[in-house]
């Protein structure tokens, strides 16, 4: 069978500025600057996993939707395979997500512009409810709550000298499928 995208999860086109450097050199080097607009593009590791982290590579770090992201410059550490994690990982199960914290998404969803194939806003799909609601659970299920903070993954990765902070990336608009 061959190997086909998945559909939904936590897959993402990020568009962000860089807010803060925190490694002046690499960030040289990678021609980085604050103010700077990069995009993210996150489909899962898909077997190359074990590719980044290693001499010097750059360690893409994501935050949750409208959370900062860090972009981390691997130590080669072969304690740790050369690899490194992407992400802080779920606090809520997907199903537990779409249930409840209806305000707190709501309010999220006022802040911070999530670009779907579905536009909410149209007067046609504002009748079919039924549409809204299954594309709004899908958003719900990566809404921020629904992730754990990024803060302590990044000094754990640099603690254990897997990755070493470059720069950390403020969200301008997240692109979902």
């Amino acid at each position: 069978m061959p190997w086909r995208r998945p559909v939904g999860g936590n897959h993402f086109v990020e568009v962000q500025k860089v807010e803060k450097i925190l490694d002046g050199t690499v960030a040289h080097a990678w021609g980085l600057t604050v103010g700077q607009v990069v995009v993210m593009v996150h489909t899962g590791s898909v077997g190359v996993g074990h590719l980044c982290g290693y001499l010097g590579e750059p360690v893409l770090v994501p935050g949750s939707m409208g959370a900062s992201s860090f972009l981390l410059v691997g130590q080669g550490n072969a304690e740790s395979l050369a690899s490194a994690s992407h992400g802080a990982g779920r606090s809520l199960a997907r199903g537990e997500a779409m249930h409840g914290h209806e305000a707190e998404f709501d309010d999220f969803l006022k802040r911070f512009r999530v670009v779907t194939p579905v536009d909410f806003r149209r007067a046609d799909l504002q009748a079919r409810r039924d549409i809204l609601k299954k594309k709004l659970d899908e958003l719900k299920q990566e809404a921020p709550y629904a992730y754990k903070g990024i803060g302590p993954i990044v000094r754990t990765l640099c603690e254990a000298g897997i990755a070493r902070p470059v720069a950390e990336l403020q969200p301008i608009m997240t692109v979902k499928g």
